[in-house]
């Protein structure tokens, strides 16, 4: 698993698409097809600072990644949150407000449902568990692909997104308080 983050951390620094050298890399890894890595949400990131300096965590394979979406009056996507069920870690959140075609600063927290932009991180190792919240920092959008989702109820419409993005900012870990930088990489896949 280490060895996939760090080829996937890998895709970051080397030339051409960051997206496709990333699919490659960790398609390859995996034994995957790219093309189905591309309906995959995932993510990966690297710790600096702190009792985890130097730790790289990446989706398990086992883990449920989703997106969702939150529409304004209008219909326009006010807010997407790329969620990932992991029973064993805990559930990790990349909440993310739109501000026209841009995603809001990373801010504290602590409503999941709040308005404002932030990235919520469970991971466990050697048998501990940590939760990091962003304190500061900022998305760089790498793709936003729009489709369209019709609401079987009301039949209206409503846009969705894939997002791939990048992010980095000032964490806390909640338990110790321990202050850390976290870089990374997010990709939220709507199978609607």
């Amino acid at each position: 698993m280490m060895l996939l983050a760090g080829i996937f951390l890998l895709a970051f620094a080397c030339g051409g698409s960051k997206e496709d050298q990333a699919l490659e890399k960790v398609a390859k890894e995996l034994g995957m097809d790219k093309e189905k890595l591309k309906s995959k949400s995932f993510y990966s990131f690297k710790i600096s600072g702190g009792s985890l300096d130097g730790k790289t965590f990446t989706t398990p394979v086992y883990a449920q990644g989703g997106i969702d979406s939150r529409w304004d009056g209008n219909k326009e996507i006010s807010a997407s949150t790329v969620s990932f069920i992991d029973p064993p870690q805990g559930n990790s959140t990349f909440r993310m407000i739109w501000e026209e075609d841009k995603i809001s600063p990373l801010k504290p927290e602590e409503n999941p449902f709040g308005e404002n932009s932030f990235i919520e991180l469970k991971v466990a190792k050697d048998d501990e568990k940590y939760v990091f919240l962003s304190q500061s920092g900022s998305y760089k959008l790498i793709s936003k692909k729009p489709k369209t989702w019709v609401d079987q109820i009301t039949k209206e419409e409503y846009p969705i997104l894939d997002i791939e993005a990048e992010f980095e900012g000032d964490f806390t870990e909640t338990t110790s308080g321990e202050k850390v930088k976290i870089k990374g990489w997010v990709k939220g896949f709507d199978p609607r």
